[in-house]
């Protein structure tokens, strides 16, 4: 019994997403419920066919798959698509554009056709979707009578679309046997460039990523086949002295020396390729970084901390980590290499703010590389920034161990790590590592959250690279009712709110509620996955004497002064964060300016901010701030946590911009009419 194509694809999601609900398979293979159950019962027969066990559903609607079904599932795979006998669509144009790229042959239709055991007509129909499919890289493919089917351009990028090909057929499950039968490279010489990128590691002390080290020997080895063929790079786009006074340059030197026919260029080719790689880890990190990388990533955070109005703690191990991620960026970015892998856009969602702020900030990346940052580099600086920031410390109490395996790099695995603390608050855990770490790792733990299938009697729950938030929310109660027997209900503030408040008299009901949601949920954070918390917008911060009008001040310590009155008289702030942000001051910056005539004075929160809160202060005459700017509108903050405020802030960084509407609010005599006329820009926004 072989499984039709609906039921393997169904089959394959399954394994791939365990999390997935019948909805989401419905409407992602575009097929009914009916639909759904029948391929069910299809890949059940096959299953026990096979004696594997069978796949069922909870109470709930999740799937529930055995483990041993992922490993016995991937060994069977494997050894059945070796020898693979269909290939779709997509599958035809890798074919067809690895056997143009490494083969020494001229080909025609007939080879494609025979390979693939399809009609001349279906190749026909492939070869425009190739022509499709390479002309972003740009690059030609055509035919001409002489030499057959091939890809004609510049080699360097010849080698940028090979590169992107071997990287998606391995992302295929036999991706390995993929590229040594139609790419033509040996199995041997596979084996002998990760014995030397082993080498490389050592000597270099550091560790690249699993996925990555799994990669670029198929895609070293590919590079080597087109040597060979003589497709040589001619005119090599890059400064020799950048590559070749590196690390990564001298060990590819030693390593490589015996390959006589790698040209020096080569060798700067497959150098830069290194030190473009993704990161596990470095012991060097700091000491051989270019000095432009570490002064751009110092100006980042510093605009950053300005425009977020927060203050980043463990500046320095916060630089250590961002150098980690920004040395591999630099090189991609600056030889356009883009071998990050893709982000699916969705995962933004829910750091819209966060990932606005860090996009809108990197400006000094793009003046280092003299232009725009791809948008996958941008989200994973979002990644780094946004776990420091909901960072916290481990529990020493004597509870669950549990680690974390992830072979996509430091970034994604501490901001799997760290909401993972988020969400399961009592558990300690030991850290996220590699694959290859986690084979090595002899410390005792409890439970695993992983990526990748492990072979371990311990137990193990499966994770997405991005995650979303439904899919923590399953993984939360699955892992909860797994332990302790019981599936966690989050409690329901309000609810706790009106018994407490019909039974007694509440003084603040703000403050009730909050420290409540601190005791239930963390003292350091309220996480989102048990309390929806507020992004007040501008206008929600415009409370009832919080704004005030005056012709002039003497100063801007006065101006200050009378901004904070309304935050100390209604509790927000406590006068030592007035006196605070006056002693910290820097009067010879225009550091806390945004745009021309508004300033948003703060400071560090432990100096003694109580809530959130904004004070605004419109000086008609406007006070001198620093040496090169007046303020008219001056917006004193008061921010506890690093999300409530945001929303508010990027509303007002656009109207401080925005010159023609802070003339029209620095016009205004009353609190209605700045709170009328802010409502009106806002909504013009979100209309546009």
């Amino acid at each position: 019994m072989q499984l039709d194509i609906r039921s393997r694809l169904i089959m394959q999601s399954l394994l791939r997403n365990p999390f997935i609900t019948s909805k989401e398979l419905v409407e992602h293979q575009q097929i009914s419920k009916r639909q759904l159950t029948y391929s069910l019962s299809k890949i059940n027969e096959y299953l026990k066919m096979k004696g594997f066990p069978r796949i069922v559903r909870s109470k709930t609607g999740l799937f529930i798959i055995p483990d041993e079904l992922f490993i016995q599932q991937q060994h069977q795979s494997k050894a059945a698509e070796n020898h693979q006998d269909f290939f779709t669509e997509e599958q035809r144009i890798l074919v067809i554009i690895l056997m143009t790229l490494t083969s020494a042959e001229e080909l025609s239709l007939i080879h494609f056709a025979s390979s693939l055991k399809v009609s001349k007509n279906t190749i026909l129909n492939d070869l425009k979707k190739v022509k499709e499919y390479v002309q972003p890289f740009e690059v030609d493919y055509m035919y001409n009578r002489t030499d057959g089917y091939l890809i004609a351009g510049d080699e360097y990028a010849v080698r940028k679309l090979l590169i992107s090909i071997v990287r998606e057929c391995m992302e295929m499950s036999n991706g390995d046997q993929f590229i040594e039968q139609y790419g033509q490279v040996k199995e041997a010489d596979i084996q002998d460039i990760a014995n030397r990128l082993v080498e490389i590691e050592d000597r270099l002390q550091l560790k690249f990523t699993d996925d990555r080290m799994t990669i670029m020997p198929y895609m070293i080895a590919s590079i080597l086949r087109r040597v060979r063929l003589g497709h040589s790079i001619e005119h090599f786009q890059l400064r020799y002295e950048e590559i070749a006074n590196t690390k990564e340059y001298l060990a590819t030197e030693e390593l490589f020396s015996d390959y006589k026919y790698v040209s020096t260029n080569e060798r700067l080719y497959i150098a830069l390729h290194l030190l473009s790689t993704t990161l596990h880890s470095s012991e060097y990190a700091d000491e051989s970084v270019l000095p432009q990388i570490r002064e751009a990533i110092e100006l980042f955070l510093i605009e950053f901390e300005r425009q977020a109005c927060v203050i980043l703690k463990d500046k320095k191990q916060l630089i250590s980590q961002l150098l980690l991620h920004a040395m591999p960026a630099y090189y991609r970015i600056k030889y356009r290499l883009s071998e990050l892998n893709q982000v699916d856009a969705s995962f933004t969602k829910d750091f819209k703010e966060l990932h606005y702020l860090v996009k809108k900030t990197l400006t000094p990346f793009a003046k280092l590389f003299d232009q725009s940052m791809p948008e996958n580099e941008i989200i994973y600086f979002s990644i780094l920034i946004g776990g420091w920031l909901s960072k916290q410390g481990d529990n020493v109490a004597e509870k669950i161990k549990a680690i974390v395996v992830c072979p996509h790099g430091t970034s994604i695995s501490k901001m799997l790590m760290n909401t993972l603390k988020r969400i399961f608050p009592d558990f300690i855990f030991l850290g996220a590592m590699s694959l290859r770490e986690f084979h090595e790792y002899r410390h005792d733990y409890h439970i695993v959250f992983t990526n990748v299938r492990l072979q371990t009697a311990k137990r193990q729950y499966f994770i997405n690279k991005f995650p979303t938030t439904s899919e923590w929310k399953k993984l939360q109660k699955l892992v909860v009712n797994d332990l302790y027997g019981y599936t966690p209900q989050s409690p329901d503030l309000d609810i706790i709110m009106q018994i407490v408040a019909e039974s007694s008299t509440i003084q603040d009901k703000a403050k009730l509620k909050r420290e409540l949601a601190a005791y239930l949920h963390g003292p350091s954070e309220i996480s989102k996955f048990h309390l929806n918390v507020t992004k007040r917008n501008l206008v929600q911060m415009m409370e009832t004497g919080h704004v005030q009008f005056v012709d002039c001040v003497k100063g801007w310590r006065e101006a200050i002064y009378i901004a904070a009155q309304p935050l100390i008289r209604n509790e927000i702030i406590k006068p030592e964060y007035r006196d605070a942000v006056i002693k910290d001051y820097n009067y010879e910056s225009d550091y806390l300016f945004l745009g021309d005539k508004t300033i948003i004075p703060h400071t560090d929160p432990a100096y003694g901010a109580l809530k959130v809160g904004m004070s605004f202060l419109i000086v008609k005459q406007g006070v001198k701030f620093s040496k090169n700017k007046n303020a008219n509108f001056i917006v004193l903050l008061s921010a506890i946590d690093r999300e409530q405020h945001l929303r508010a802030l990027l509303q007002l960084t656009d109207i401080a911009q925005n010159n023609q509407q802070i003339n029209q609010i620095i016009a205004t005599a009353s609190h209605q009419q700045i709170q009328e006329l802010i409502e009106q820009f806002i909504e013009n926004e979100e209309d546009e």
